[in-house]
């Protein structure tokens, strides 16, 4: 089972610099391998593959030598994203979703991360609570919780003007539970947020109604602003500052709502709600702040993580003897 542990980075104002020139090369070097795959179809109608142009990026290497201030494994991973972007657009078109999805080219803000694949060659978390990055030095980290498992991967990213590092595991899961003596049903809705078959209720905290004057209010200011000007760079990030507290909280309170679930009861069958065909109705503000797709998801892997049984409602009819999945 994978695993990410986030972790807030204080890069110093030389380093911030680093990170931030690192992420207009990588955004550079998307583009530019998006537009030569565009190019060689036009040109050629056969289009390029992941082979072709890692070795186009070694002989750029020599013309460019500002790629050489990257670590090799993270230009490479930028190339695998080109690489993805057209393996889902493909994907897409075979299962006749329709021709939505195509790879498109990221500007400013859209291209805020980038990513050391592999442990130990690029990265590594030193012992002095920092994070060493090859070609940017040691950062300091804060390191809230403990890391768990077989350290696998990292990704640096620029969220609201701070720097974080998101660093993926690979855990052991432990055998699947058997004990089914404490089963649980639950329901998803706006009023009340959860509701569980043992008659238990849980209300949301609503953190965007909550929070919603103070966001209208930065982005009604925000409106105001010369766009691109210094005081509308300023506001902007103040908006974006407010999104992420509410973000933060949100996330916060599904964590401990999800643990404490897991925590109590051995099997658990999830709300199978069709949260796509919602979202576009007249609750869609409310529907995206109660983020039941995250609440269900938190359970299902914080479950799978304890070994306890997570199933959807609609999957668990065997056991509709074993519990009432509805209160």
């Amino acid at each position: 089972m994978v695993k990410t542990f986030k972790y807030r980075l204080y890069p110093e104002p030389d380093q911030d610099t680093i990170l931030v020139s690192i992420l207009d090369i990588c955004r550079v070097l998307y583009n530019s391998a998006l537009w030569d795959r565009q190019r060689q179809y036009k040109e050629t109608k056969k289009g390029l593959n992941l082979t072709q142009q890692e070795a186009r990026l070694c002989k750029d290497k020599v013309s460019y030598p500002v790629l050489k201030t990257i670590h090799s494994q993270v230009l490479q991973d930028v190339l695998m994203r080109v690489d993805k972007a057209y393996q889902a657009f493909f994907r897409k078109i075979k299962e006749k979703k329709g021709k939505g999805g195509y790879p498109r080219f990221k500007f400013g803000k859209r291209y805020d991360s980038f990513t050391y694949p592999q442990h130990g060659n690029g990265f590594k978390i030193a012992p002095a609570k920092t994070l060493f990055l090859s070609k940017i030095g040691n950062i300091p980290i804060r390191m809230h919780r403990s890391i768990k498992g077989r350290i696998k991967s990292c990704i640096v990213k620029r969220e609201a003007g701070g720097w974080y590092a998101s660093i993926s595991t690979e855990i052991t899961v432990p055998a699947v539970v058997t004990d089914l003596s404490r089963p649980v049903g639950i329901d998803v809705g706006l009023s009340p947020f959860m509701s569980l078959s043992n008659g238990e209720t849980v209300d949301h905290p609503g953190f965007l109604k909550t929070m919603g004057k103070n966001l209208a209010k930065a982005q009604h200011s925000l409106s105001g602003k010369v766009k691109n000007s210094k005081n509308y760079k300023k506001q902007r990030l103040k908006v974006a500052l407010i999104h992420k507290k509410i973000t933060d909280r949100r996330e916060d309170f599904l964590h401990k709502l999800s643990r404490s679930i897991v925590r109590r009861f051995t099997f658990i069958a999830g709300d199978s709600i069709n949260i796509k065909g919602l979202v576009h109705s007249h609750l869609a503000k409310n529907i995206h702040d109660a983020s039941w797709g995250k609440a269900l998801n938190f359970i299902a892997y914080k479950a799978e993580e304890a070994g306890k049984r997570y199933v959807l409602a609609s999957h668990s009819r065997q056991h509709a003897g074993m519990l009432s999945l509805r209160s």
